[in-house]
């Protein structure tokens, strides 16, 4: 038989006087307290010397510092060869492995990348005769992200800074290099100055659609939209988006899903939406709407086109775009600009007329409008003294300008040919000058007043 007894616990009072005495002894043979329970620590593992032992480094600080410093990561033994990763300011680690400087970078046989501040950098080469850039990468900066690849320029994502004033946005988009192509993200870029288009660069927003807040299309108007490049009230300078060239041939812009609005512009002027002059060729418009605001604040054309020392703007290929409500022309070609095509182009509500086109030898404009001007005619077609091309309209039409649909005027000896074109004024042509008209009923003779469907 087991007999149990039953002891009595001690009392709260008893319980921390017990234990007040034990932390307040003396550990035999030390002379020292003893500690609390939440007083105790545990020393960290002491570090492992470089290549005494394998095993795991723990600290709390690491400090890497001096001349040929730097982390080294190595698959198997350390040695020429064998380095996979590194972080180093030195240009070859201790086994004169070639590394890349600035940021964290990996290595295999035939190429390298390093992630260092500002992005992310593909190079090509070896670890025993280094590394060269310029293959591939991903760079960050305020507002943008670029990706470039191959011995090209790229692309850059930018998006909108919000700085109504226009600085930011304007030396974001003038810093996009030639050969560059900007994806603008929807929303609105103010400039407070030009944006200078160089040779083969491209401006495209990445979700294309327009906008008229003039305009009843049957429930009311639409805003512009989604990716607006706005001039400040302040603005300076010949046009919102310039390309001019200056003793030597410009070409290969791309402009594409934007709306330049000229809207807020301030006080008189003559600033254009899209200006071209000179040498300047084989341009590529398409999805673009220019706004000069409802009261035609842009005094100038939406789209201008005029010639310098260097020559003409030529062959253009401009499609589905609406150039609206600009102080001057909706399309203004005050020098010739041939071998273009001008596909779908509406000129709506522009001051001084629709379209203004001098010569322009082989050029085709197909379904393209000049209506509702304040002034002046739909079509104004000016074949000058010593002209002698061809000029091809199918499918146009005119309507309610205050002048008239069309006139062709000038000295020159070129031939207009228009068929099933259309005009809605009560005075829909004109005719001064020598150039001949030619159409559908009448194509192997010469007319000065053509037919309109």
């Amino acid at each position: 038989m087991t007999w149990w007894s039953y002891r009595k616990p001690p009392t709260r009072r008893q319980a921390l006087a017990g234990t007040a005495a034990t932390l307040g002894s003396v550990a035999a043979g030390t002379g020292q307290v003893h500690q609390r329970p939440d007083q105790g620590s545990q020393p960290p593992v002491a570090a492992i010397a470089p290549s005494q032992a394998a095993g795991t480094l723990r600290a709390r600080v690491v400090i890497v510092s001096g001349t040929g410093a730097g982390v080294f990561l190595y698959s198997g033994t350390p040695g020429a060869g064998n380095l996979i990763a590194s972080m180093t300011q030195a240009s070859t680690d201790p086994f004169g492995n070639h590394t890349l400087t600035g940021g964290f970078a990996t290595y295999s046989s035939v190429d390298a990348v390093q992630y260092a501040s500002h992005g992310v950098t593909y190079f090509t080469g070896s670890l025993a005769s280094g590394w060269s850039s310029g293959h591939a990468g991903l760079s960050f900066g305020a507002d943008q992200v670029a990706v470039t690849a191959g011995s090209g320029a790229g692309f850059t994502f930018v998006a909108p800074s919000g700085d109504t004033s226009g600085t930011t946005d304007t030396a974001t988009l003038n810093a996009i290099g030639g050969g560059a192509t900007a994806l603008l993200l929807p929303g609105t870029f103010y400039v407070d100055a030009p944006v200078v288009l160089g040779s083969a660069t491209a401006l495209v927003g990445v979700f294309t659609g327009t906008g008229n807040p003039s305009a009843n299309f049957g429930a009311g108007s639409l805003p512009l939209q989604p990716v607006v490049i706005q001039a400040t009230p302040g603005f300076t300078g010949a046009g919102i988006i310039t390309m001019t060239s200056s003793g030597s041939q410009l070409g290969g812009q791309v402009i594409q899903g934007i709306t330049v609005d000229g809207s807020q512009i301030s006080g008189a002027n003559t600033i254009h939406g899209i200006s071209a002059v000179g040498a300047v060729a084989q341009v590529r418009i398409s999805g673009v709407s220019v706004y000069g605001g409802n009261s035609r604040v842009m005094g100038g054309d939406a789209l201008h086109l005029n010639s310098n020392g260097d020559g003409n703007p030529d062959a253009w290929i401009v499609r589905d775009s609406q150039f609206q409500k600009a102080g001057g022309y909706g399309v203004n070609m005050a020098a010739g600009v041939a071998d273009s095509l001008w596909d779908g182009i509406s000129c709506t509500a522009n001051g001084l007329g629709g379209w203004f086109v001098v010569n322009g030898n082989d050029s085709r404009y197909v379904a393209c409008k000049g209506q509702t001007s304040a002034a002046g005619y739909g079509f104004v077609l000016d074949g000058v003294i010593g002209f002698s091309g061809r000029v091809y309209f199918s499918h146009c039409g005119t309507g309610s300008n205050a002048t008239g649909g069309w006139s062709l005027e000038g000295g020159g000896s070129g031939t207009y040919y228009l068929d099933w074109n259309r005009a809605d004024e009560a005075t829909p042509w004109t005719y001064a000058g020598s150039n001949s008209v030619r159409t559908p009923a009448a194509y192997n003779t010469s007319t000065v007043t053509p037919t309109f469907n």
